[in-house]
């Protein structure tokens, strides 16, 4: 286990007493600092609306990056390579300490924000079955929804043969005794659910990048993202071969170019004809007759927790994520976010929210909200405004909808920021092709009582007021202030996806 120093710095914000107390438990959000290439010494940022404050928890420091240099197991870090993002957390003991998991990496962080230190848990350090062969952990983990001292989560194990599982755990919230409650075969390192919520006698799992492509013209079926870039790559690489009137040598092609971290590395030449064929991959894939295909819809699966049987429901698009649970009506609600991700996110058209009817212990899909500018659809919340459900979520890059959970149809949509989308006439190409992160919005909350939205963008917090369908309140969280020896605020940038609340 890796230790590592915290500083705390904290920064009054204005915010108004009706807001405050609206917001009565902090929501925490993430930052990495400029220089930090591995991204791995994330700044923890905690919005307390009660204090009207927000508490930077900052591991980008000299110590910790000397730390670091002559660690010995850097590759069970991924020091090598950008960090994905956090992705969600979970609070141990408020005021003190909370766990934070990253997307699909072979680490995740403890955080005491009491005693100012962090610990870096790979699965060696877990007390559970073959943890020294757990690769990679999941993204979205939940405490129990009836016993709050327990959660689950989610990790790849390598058999050492060419053979991949994924385990299913249960754990005390201090990892003292974990419990593996179930283990299935998957087909690589990176198979492993995207979020991992118990709900009754249920373990929802979302196969986020268990993705399906079926060609247009044969009709033949590719599974996994991985397989489908390896067989386009080799497709064209005959093609260069015919082209240029040497022998097609795919060993030697594999050994001067690869696929690594979902990236493209291709020596000069060929790397000059594969981009002659298209602007990205996904316009290469669409002008060549031969690699046209469709996605085929995503799954979600169910684990009952009584005796073990695992259910499969489609979604209506690939690539599901996140549930949102309605405890009170028993729905579902899974995002599949319609893209795929290699080199760039390709977005294939607009995402799906689908409602599942939770009836025993099978799913029935009543209803789906999926609209032509509604794209990725990244977070997505559920909540009561004026006792009628309503899901807040944002198409990309920065549209918000409401929408009636009911009917499953939106309400009020706007654009927080430029309109990009309304006269734009193809939308999957204008995305896919445009830089529109630093104006991109995925983050978002709502107040317990519905009333009031937080929001949060590159360089703002926005509460957003369901009465009155507009931003109440502008918040800045980056100030050109020193908050360490050496380091400013503003050297800071938002590496959030997902926000939590610390309750």
């Amino acid at each position: 286990m890796l230790r590592l120093k915290l500083e705390k710095f904290r920064v009054k914000i204005e915010v108004d007493e009706e807001i405050s107390q609206k917001f009565k438990n902090p929501i925490i959000f993430y930052l990495a600092h400029k220089d930090d290439a591995p991204t791995f010494l994330i700044t923890f940022a905690i919005l307390d609306f009660s204090q009207k404050e927000i508490c930077y928890l900052i591991s980008y420091l000299p110590e910790n990056i000397k730390e670091l240099k002559k660690y010995k197991r850097k590759e069970l870090l991924g020091l090598s390579h950008p960090a994905y993002n956090p992705h969600s957390a979970i609070q141990i003991e408020p005021g003190k300490d909370f766990y934070v998991f990253n997307e699909n990496e072979r680490y995740f962080y403890y955080i005491n924000y009491q005693k100012n230190y962090i610990n870096v848990f790979t699965g060696e350090d877990l007390p559970c079955q073959k943890s020294e062969n757990l690769e990679h952990f999941g993204s979205t983990f939940y405490r129990d929804d009836e016993y709050r001292d327990v959660f689950y989560f989610t990790a790849i194990q390598n058999n050492k043969k060419g053979s991949y599982q994924v385990n299913f755990y249960k754990s005390d919230i201090g990892i003292k005794k974990i419990e593996l409650i179930k283990e299935l075969p998957v087909k690589g390192p990176g198979t492993i659910p995207h979020a991992t919520r118990k709900y009754k006698n249920l373990l929802f799992n979302s196969n986020f990048i268990d993705h399906k492509f079926k060609f247009e013209k044969s009709g033949n079926i590719i599974h996994g993202l991985y397989k489908f870039v390896r067989h386009a790559c080799e497709h064209l690489y005959k093609e260069y071969c015919q082209e240029k009137n040497i022998n097609c040598d795919l060993a030697g092609f594999w050994k001067k170019n690869s696929l690594a971290r979902k990236k493209f590395r291709f020596e000069e030449n060929f790397n000059q004809f594969f981009y002659s064929r298209g602007k990205n991959f996904l316009d290469i894939c669409r002008k060549d007759e031969a690699l046209q295909f469709q996605m085929l819809p995503g799954e979600i699966s169910t684990i009952n927790l009584k005796n073990g049987i695992v259910k499969y429901y489609d979604t209506t698009f690939s690539s599901p994520a996140h549930f949102e649970i309605d405890e009170k009506e028993d729905c579902i609600y899974a995002s599949s976010h319609n893209f795929l991700t290699f080199n760039q996110a390709f977005f294939l058209g607009p995402a799906a929210i689908d409602k599942f009817k939770l009836i025993g212990d099978d799913l029935q899909k009543i209803g789906t909200f999926s609209e032509p500018t509604s794209y990725r659809m990244t977070t997505h919340r559920i909540f009561y405004f004026k006792n009628h459900p309503h899901i807040a979520t944002f198409g990309q890059p920065n549209r918000l909808f409401i929408i009636d959970a009911q009917t499953m149809k939106a309400v009020h949509y706007e654009d927080i920021g430029p309109d990009f989308l309304t006269n734009n006439n193809n939308i999957s190409d204008f995305l896919n092709e445009t830089l529109l992160e630093p104006v991109t919005i995925k983050t978002l909350e709502a107040s317990p009582d519905g009333s009031l939205l937080f929001i949060l963008s590159y360089k703002c917090i926005y509460i957003y007021s369901m009465e009155e369908k507009k931003i109440i309140k502008k918040i800045k969280y980056q100030w050109p202030i020193k908050i360490s020896e050496g380091l400013m605020l503003t050297d800071f940038y938002k590496r959030t996806t997902h926000s939590d609340y610390l309750d």
